[in-house]
């Protein structure tokens, strides 16, 4: 069973991926990440390796949607097979439950699920519809199993307020 601190990193690695909407700033971001991936590359100890996961991880994120997703996914799963843990596989789930997916809520204010789009119709004149974003992080969140309840202020800092920018100031990171 992951840990908490293994589904913090995939989320983290998704919401920083799923955050760069901007196709300039995705460029930007690609680049970086490339950076941070040579800074730890020749990384053998076990904090290097794993900071290295994270961001091959991060890589495949950005990559959603493009022809290098492949080949990005491909690094990142052959590095979790290695240090035999399961990033790369609660990647993929999260992946898979976020992907054309949308969600309005109920009159109660429950999420419902849809992917049809009926639900949308039926609660549109509610003005309920959920932002996609909003959409994905809810259901990354559950497809890891993490209840954001049980996260602590300190792991709602590291998820939601740490850019990519602080990260790679944090890692030592230098970028071209």
């Amino acid at each position: 069973m992951p840990s908490k601190l293994e589904k913090l990193l995939v989320l983290k690695a998704f919401h920083l991926g799923h955050g760069i909407i901007n196709a300039q700033s995705r460029v930007i971001a690609q680049r970086w990440v490339e950076c941070a991936i040579r800074t730890y590359r020749d990384d053998c100890s076990e904090e290097g390796q794993v900071r290295l996961l994270f961001y091959r991880l991060l890589k495949a994120v950005l990559a959603r949607g493009s022809e290098g997703v492949i080949d990005a996914r491909r690094e990142a799963k052959a590095l979790s097979d290695n240090l035999g843990g399961q990033l790369f596989e609660l990647l993929m789930k999260i992946e898979s439950v976020t992907r054309n997916r949308s969600m309005a809520l109920a009159a109660d204010g429950s999420p419902v699920d849809d992917t049809s789009g009926q639900a949308r119709a039926r609660h549109a004149d509610a003005s309920r519809v959920l932002d996609f974003n909003l959409v994905d992080y809810y259901a990354a969140l559950k497809a890891v199993d993490l209840d954001p309840n049980d996260m602590t202020a300190s792991d709602q800092a590291f998820l939601y307020k740490l850019t990519l920018t602080q990260l790679l100031n944090q890692h030592d990171v230098s970028v071209d």
